[in-house]
């Protein structure tokens, strides 16, 4: 795995997937911030290397936060450009996957579906963001799964469900990629 982050050729990028899912990645970052001064909680990256996403996106970039690449602390870039703080996610259980009827980019082809996923909790003002793709199950109700908005001069969207491969790889999140990278380099 390359670890090395080109932090400041962002603008090269015409598109940035923030992803940290994969237990390598927890075992890296846990060996790189053992020590103090995070005294040895993982902070996946620093309020520094958050700003520069910040920037990138104020300046036009696109970045698509996928699973749990929005999972910052609360008030840091992540989750200013995010629109949202994750707040917990309870036991995989069965969603219910439909969509909201905002942003038809989005959700063009995506009928409703149910995956076996980690059902996010998270803290946002849907007034600020357009939610387009929530989840319904019996033992949390409903829980916002795909948002975007622009924010700067640039393009957001956040896309929940992912938490394993059969996930990540059924036809209806396949097009809910699709889409999303779709809409933000458009």
């Amino acid at each position: 795995m390359d670890y090395s982050v080109p932090w400041d050729d962002f603008a090269k990028f015409d598109l940035i997937i923030l992803s940290r899912e994969g237990r390598e990645y927890t075992q890296f970052y846990r060996d790189r911030d053992a020590n103090p001064p995070n005294r040895g909680t993982a902070r996946w990256l620093t309020p520094a290397q958050e700003q520069k996403f910040e920037d990138y996106v104020n300046a036009g970039g696109k970045l698509f936060h996928y699973h749990d690449g929005f999972s910052y602390p609360k008030g840091n870039a992540i989750s200013r450009v995010a629109r949202s703080f994750f707040v917990r996610h309870p036991q995989i259980v069965n969603i219910n996957v439909t969509t909201t009827g905002k942003m038809p980019a989005l959700t063009e082809g995506i009928t409703p579906f149910t995956v076996a996923d980690e059902e996010y909790q998270v803290e946002m003002d849907e007034s600020q963001t357009s939610v387009f793709l929530e989840s319904h199950s019996p033992e949390h109700g409903r829980a916002p799964q795909g948002w975007a908005h622009t924010y700067g001069k640039g393009k957001v969207a956040v896309l929940i469900p992912g938490h394993n491969a059969a996930t990540i790889n059924h036809p209806m999140m396949l097009r809910c990629q699709q889409n999303i990278i779709g809409w933000l380099t458009a």
